[in-house]
């Protein structure tokens, strides 16, 4: 009887996959895994990061129609062909309107403050600077120059003046607003690197196990 030459060399054996399933466990996963409620969705997004969970999570949200369809378009921006939507473009146009907003309610309240009315060329400076103040990303077009510069701050109250025809202009979010969307940031951008991470290791671990298995 011919001697099993490899039979006292376990790392020469075969070793059963644990990830390998037949094909009926395929077939029967495959049709079970169906992003059919929120909290599958949740669960989806938070251990996968799998944004067509949050596209179906959508769906499932019974949100308004216009919202919806909004949300599906922005989460599937340049997704299967599909032409990218000028979301950049439209926060930029935003926030260049709401910079404008804010000078141009500082002017407009130095100009008819009770307690003594500024002049024109006052209101612009001090609107620059309270603006600032109140939000520091703003950036300072006006300094205390000789002449002063008071050009962009009188550029954004004029944008604004002429502006507010448009009833769809100019409006700013309940206080809160800002802070839930940076703690939604925060948030997804975490379940991001954890699911690279995840995936990360799950290809190093395959790779070595790979590498074991041919020695």
């Amino acid at each position: 009887m011919r001697r099993n030459f490899f039979s006292n060399r376990p790392w020469r054996r075969k070793v059963a996959d644990p990830s390998f399933v037949g094909p009926q466990t395929v077939l029967r996963e495959l049709q079970r895994r169906e992003l059919s409620d929120l909290e599958t969705c949740r669960h989806v997004w938070e251990q996968g990061a799998d944004p067509l969970a949050l596209c179906a999570a959508v769906t499932h949200a019974k949100l308004p129609e216009w919202l919806t369809s909004a949300l599906l378009v922005m989460l599937t921006d340049r997704a299967g062909g599909w032409p990218s939507m000028p979301v950049k473009k439209w926060w930029r146009q935003r926030t260049q309107r709401a910079i404008d907003g804010v000078r141009a309610a500082h002017v407009a309240a130095c100009r008819i403050h009770p307690e003594g009315p500024q002049t024109w060329e006052s209101s612009f400076l001090l609107a620059n600077e309270l603006a600032r103040k109140d939000h520091k990303a703003i950036p300072s077009v006006a300094r205390f120059d000789n002449p002063p510069k008071i050009s962009g701050i009188k550029r954004s109250y004029q944008k604004v003046q002429r502006g507010l025809v448009d009833p769809c202009r100019f409006y700013h979010a309940p206080n809160g607003t800002n802070e839930r969307i940076l703690l939604a940031q925060v948030y997804t951008l975490g379940v991001m690197r954890s699911s690279l991470k995840a995936t990360q290791v799950g290809t190093a671990k395959a790779k070595r196990s790979t590498q074991t298995s041919d020695l």
